[in-house]
This record gives C-alpha cells, sequence and structure tokens, in this order.
C-alpha cells in the first residue's frame, strides 16, 4: 500500500471510531471521506479528485435511480475506495465492489471490517483484471460503471463478457463525464467517451432498452441498459 493510502486508511478508521459504529455515520464517513481520493483505472497510485464531489455527483440521487435493490446482487466495476458500493450496501441484498488495484480491494477489505456485521456479511471485494471482471455466471441483478468506462480497451468485447453475469432482465449503469468543458477537477477530454458512443458501444454488444440521461447531473450522463 502506497504512503498516501496507508495515512488515508488510518484517518478514515480514527473517523470510523468516532461514529461508534453508528450505521448513518459510517455511511456518511465512508461516502465523505474516500470523495477526495480514488483508484487510477490505469493502475497507478491513488489521485485525489475534487473534493466536492459529494455535491456535483450527487451520490444519493444517482442510487435512487437503481430502483428498489431489495434481494438484489449489485456489482461495482471499477469501485476504488467503494464511493458507490459503501452505499449501495444499505439496499441491496449483496454488494460486490470490483476493482483490478489490489490497493483499493485491502483499502475496502479494511473498512469493510468496521460496518456493523449486518452490512459487513453483505459485502464482497474482488480483484479483476482490465479484461475481466471475474464475475460468475447468473451472478448479479445489476452492473454500475462509474467513472471507468473511458478506460476500458475493448470495449464491445469487455460489455459480451458481462452479459453472461447478469441474471434475467439484468441491467447495467454507466456514468461517466460529460464531453464539454467542465468546472471541476474532471479527466482530459482524450480520457473521457462521449454519451452517444456509449450508446452506440452498448447496441453493438446486443444489450436492449438503452436509456440515457444527461440532465440529472451537471457534469456527468447516465446510461441505462438492459442485457434482455
Amino acid at each position: 500500500m502506497n504512503q498516501k493510502l496507508f495515512y488515508f486508511l488510518i484517518l478514515l478508521l480514527f473517523a470510523i471510531h468516532a461514529c461508534n459504529n453508528d450505521t448513518s455515520k459510517v455511511a456518511d464517513t465512508a461516502q465523505t471521506k474516500s470523495s477526495s481520493v480514488q483508484s487510477n483505472p490505469k493502475n497507478e497510485p491513488a489521485i485525489e479528485i475534487n473534493k466536492d464531489r459529494g455535491e456535483w455527483q450527487k451520490p444519493s440521487l444517482v442510487v435512487s435511480k437503481l430502483g428498489d435493490l431489495t434481494g438484489k446482487t449489485v456489482a461495482d466495476i471499477g469501485a476504488g475506495l467503494g464511493y458507490f458500493s459503501f452505499r449501495l450496501v444499505f439496499g441491496a441484498e449483496k454488494v460486490i465492489a470490483v476493482d483490478i488495484d489490489p490497493d483499493m480491494i485491502e483499502f475496502m477489505e479494511d473498512f469493510k471490517s468496521n460496518l456493523p456485521d449486518s452490512l459487513e456479511r453483505k459485502f464482497e471485494t474482488r480483484l479483476a483484471t482490465s479484461d475481466n471482471a471475474n464475475l460468475d455466471n447468473v451472478e448479479v441483478d445489476v452492473i454500475i460503471i462509474v467513472n471507468t468506462f473511458a478506460y476500458i480497451e475493448d470495449k464491445v468485447s469487455y460489455l459480451n463478457r458481462l452479459k453472461p453475469s447478469l441474471k434475467f432482465g439484468g441491467r447495467i449503469m454507466i456514468m461517466d463525464y460529460k464531453m464539454k468543458r467542465l468546472s471541476i477537477d474532471a479527466p482530459p477530454k482524450s480520457e473521457r467517451i462521449h454519451l452517444s458512443d456509449v450508446e452506440d458501444i452498448l447496441a453493438q454488444a446486443g444489450y436492449k432498452n438503452i436509456q440515457s440521461d444527461d440532465t440529472s447531473l451537471d457534469f456527468q450522463y447516465i446510461v441505462f441498459a438492459h442485457v434482455n
């Protein structure tokens, strides 16, 4: 684990301890603290990002758009420090936090151990590779890919490999940065992908009922699609 991430983890654990394991406070701590660092999809050391992420990305709104997750398994691909994963665990039956960076997996495992037992047993981390999300067949109901899709090399093939892991009626949500000038610390345009390209790639991979939302968030778009 790199030094920056180590000290960040210590800070987070002190914050959790101060919360006395209160569930809502633990959730807020995970979401707020993890907003300052995320994994780099290129497998480089953790980097600082916009500290106002909770305001501009509206995570509660994003999660609400997934609907009722009761009894459902959600896979968060490119989970980083679990910014969305730790939110999702409150409503889902199970959350699989997937990342290609072992440091991110280690961080989430350390944080998970501080969750209440009822949440800890619903949360699983899984190390993946850049071309394989390491999900089992018919394992998940929902897949989310946040701030990560632009970095995937062969996107059509990757999406095709995800399809067997989705249950009947399963769906995918891709959220990424809009291709325009943004007033936040966003990746350069060379590291973003246009909304229309995401729609086309999903269609090429055989996904159905593709629906896009580019108005709910100021700086990002959201795309939903179904596997069948």
